[in-house]
């Protein structure tokens, strides 16, 4: 059985990111959120609207591809993922961040707990920024998912005629 590695992606490898942005735009190619994410079809990739400089993004691998992501935004003081499908946040709050994505390309019996090993990474990883409340929106496809590794529904909108949730996750009680 291959053995899966959890890593930060580094950002100035350029074949790295391609990896990334396309299991990205595999699990999302089927979905339209232009408003937050850059679609490139030609490629086959998708990048979030905020840029790298602002993101760290963790990644589950197999040998040979990314299979699973999840994308954080330490920008807190530029306009918002969120804020782009019409929610507002408190954002003077000190040591909070955004999701910006999170996807597995494995199935349901796979997938599931490399997305909970994968967030596991991702906490560690925050609670040594010192980071205690992260945000994100899913649509009602993935509320579910979202709330099972944690995160708890604060909010929600119609956005152009779709449910749209904001999610919270305190950290504290992970620590």
């Amino acid at each position: 059985m291959n053995t899966i590695e959890y890593s930060v992606l580094d950002t100035g490898n350029t074949k790295d990111c391609f990896e990334y942005e396309h299991a990205f735009f595999r699990a999302f190619s089927s979905t339209e959120f232009e408003h937050i994410w850059n679609y490139n079809y030609k490629s086959k990739t998708i990048t979030a609207k905020i840029p790298y400089s602002n993101q760290q993004v963790f990644t589950a691998k197999l040998p040979a591809r990314v299979v699973a992501g999840i994308a954080i935004n330490f920008g807190m003081q530029n306009r918002l993922q969120l804020e782009m499908e019409g929610f507002k946040i408190d954002k003077s709050q000190p040591a909070i961040c955004e999701i910006l994505a999170m996807f597995s390309l494995l199935g349901i019996t796979t997938g599931t707990p490399v997305i909970k090993s994968l967030t596991e990474f991702l906490i560690k990883n925050l609670a040594e920024k010192e980071i205690t409340t992260v945000y994100g929106t899913c649509d009602q496809k993935k509320v579910r998912a979202y709330e099972l590794i944690g995160l708890t529904v604060i909010d929600q909108v119609l956005f152009k005629n779709e449910k749209v949730f904001l999610l919270e996750m305190a950290l504290n009680k992970y620590l």
